[in-house]
């Protein structure tokens, strides 16, 4: 189990025990970044960040749309799945365990692999205060 020892952007997961080594990183040929938009569960390619999921136009109108300057701020539950890594991570957690399950079971059928029920998937937990988008940037 990775927990405490785990901390991410989560553009990529460092483990600090015994020293700090990189786990995952957001371009590893197995990641995926996720979130929701409008309760819709978008899925990037393999590799490729929050940011590539769409062209700039779009992106400049949803961020007009959800009224923030960043694009982390368009989405709702935010992360990125290492798929061959087993590990999940999110910027923002959810706030109950069935909203975990309803975000896990939407990525499930993107993707179509099973993760709610397999036990060697691990989801990531910072020890950092959640709302950290800021001290990341775009």
């Amino acid at each position: 189990m990775f927990y405490p020892n785990l901390n991410e952007s989560p553009d990529k997961i460092i483990g600090f025990e015994p020293y700090e080594h990189k786990i995952a990183g957001w371009d590893d040929k197995d990641a995926y970044a996720f979130g929701l938009l409008n309760d819709k569960m978008v899925v990037s390619k393999k590799g490729d960040s929050h940011g590539d999921i769409f062209d700039y136009e779009e992106m400049q109108r949803l961020k007009k749309l959800k009224n923030t300057q960043t694009f982390r701020g368009i989405w709702d539950l935010p992360g990125r799945i290492w798929v061959k890594k087993k590990l999940i991570s999110f910027w923002y957690y959810p706030k109950t365990n069935k909203e975990l399950e309803e975000i896990i079971k939407k990525i499930e059928k993107k993707l179509r692999k099973k993760i709610w029920d397999d036990p060697d998937f691990k989801i990531e937990i910072n020890t950092e205060p959640p709302n950290r988008d800021t001290s990341y940037g775009e």
